[in-house]
């Protein structure tokens, strides 16, 4: 008996594991646990770092670019902008083992360039990943989410790339939902739930987006209030994290560092209730096969008592 642990992308038939071996891309490393948004980095509280720490938070999404122009920039007194401060704070984050994925908001009226500015932020940074952000301004825009996404991906080919949207697909049908996931490799929409329906509206959410394509799903929890939404509370919260985890989310996140610690409205009880949620990674169960001949990739392979992982295709005989 050999005993497989299936990446994602494999597919089972019968007593035989049939990977994927067409793409050479090597196998890449999503978010896992806890994240927050990060829109400002000027407005991060004082010793950010340890405070995410004390929250258990392991992965960040910080703004990197706004259409086509680069984001988070330190404005100076004399006029003018540099661009001296994102890099101190991605080392920083870094530095306290989080893991850093950038993201862009993007309208469509210059698909291209947004793409090359949204590749040459995550280059200049050795950022770990990138989250689209599309929302209204690209409803309707199939063409122009068509070739920004396919330039993302030729200048981004082992990024992880996720799309950050509508957590209903289905009340907004003309956003070009399937152009965007066809590069992308997990999902992310925004899930800012209504009053006393965390959970629901995220299995609600997952159901959707299933019918459009199956990607792993990292979705966006409401840390915020206002623009209609009520103050959330702790329970909703745990409700969410708790669907996330049980619908298999490999990670889950919260909009936004910036609403927690807002310097007149922050959010005490969300840092508390975030913090105290004990995030448990999801457990794949091994899939056990019978077969003469296996070709892998990208898998673990465990014969007895040892675990062999390798990440390019072999064949192995069972004898």
């Amino acid at each position: 008996m050999i005993n497989i642990q299936p990446s994602a992308g494999s597919e089972y038939r019968g007593s035989v594991v049939w990977l994927p071996l067409i793409t050479r891309r090597k196998m890449k490393n999503l978010p896992e646990g806890k994240g927050l948004y990060v829109w400002n980095v000027i407005d991060m509280p004082g010793n950010w770092d340890l405070k995410f720490q004390a929250m258990g938070i392991t992965w960040i999404a910080v703004k990197i670019a706004d259409g086509v122009n680069s984001s988070n920039l330190r404005r100076l007194d004399c006029g003018g902008k540099v661009d001296d401060i994102l890099g101190l704070f991605i080392y920083d984050a870094k530095c306290a083992g989080m893991m850093v994925l950038g993201w862009q908001y993007v309208y469509g009226f210059n698909p291209e360039d947004e793409a090359k500015k949204a590749a040459q932020r995550v280059e200049k940074f050795n950022l770990d990943g990138f989250i689209i952000d599309a929302e209204h301004q690209y409803k309707g825009k199939r063409n122009q989410a068509q070739r920004y996404s396919a330039i993302l991906r030729r200048l981004l080919p082992d990024t992880p790339i996720g799309l950050s949207t509508y957590r209903f697909p289905e009340i907004h049908p003309t956003l070009p939902y399937r152009e965007f996931l066809d590069i992308c490799d997990f999902n992310a929409p925004q899930m800012y739930w209504n009053k006393g329906k965390a959970g629901q509206e995220l299995a609600e959410s997952y159901e959707q987006y299933l019918e459009i394509k199956e990607l792993p799903f990292i979705p966006a929890g409401r840390a915020y209030y206002g623009e209609g939404f009520p103050r959330p509370t702790s329970e909703e919260v745990v409700h969410f994290l708790d669907m996330a985890q049980s619908i298999g989310c490999p990670a889950a996140f919260f909009w936004s560092a910036d609403a927690l610690y807002h310097r007149t409205r922050p959010l005490p009880e969300i840092r508390e209730a975030i913090g105290g949620y004990k995030w448990s990674p999801p457990v794949k169960p091994p899939i056990v096969v019978d077969a003469k001949t296996l070709i892998l990739k990208d898998v673990e392979i465990q014969i007895e008592d040892r675990v062999y992982a390798n990440t390019d295709p072999i064949k192995l005989k069972q004898i």
